[in-house]
């Protein structure tokens, strides 16, 4: 016997509203916003592939269909990523996979 489990899979845009839910910093939910409110669903997946800066200058942050977020920093390869980083990944993952 066969069991199908499916995942629904939140939208980019539900898990972006979640994570300016959780008040991170005021650079990231502005830049968060105006995606929301001023790209549609298919322009933000591709800006997302390549990767966005979500903090003005900072942090990136990318989407992979069917796999989840990423979020890095710039020097991440000299001194690691930073906390915030792991903390906007795991957020965004948990909404997106929820």
């Amino acid at each position: 016997m066969k069991i199908n489990i499916y995942y629904t899979m939140k939208t980019i845009k539900e898990c972006l509203t979640a994570l300016t839910e959780k008040n991170i910093d005021m650079n990231i939910n502005k830049v968060i916003k105006y995606l929301n409110e001023n790209v549609d669903d298919d322009q933000l997946e591709y800006k997302l592939s390549y990767g966005v800066k979500i903090d003005g200058h900072m942090l990136n942050l990318y989407f992979y269909k069917n796999i989840g977020f990423k979020c890095t920093n710039n020097f991440q390869e000299k001194f690691g990523s930073l906390p915030i980083c792991n903390y906007i990944e795991k957020t965004l993952n948990q909404v997106y996979k929820s």
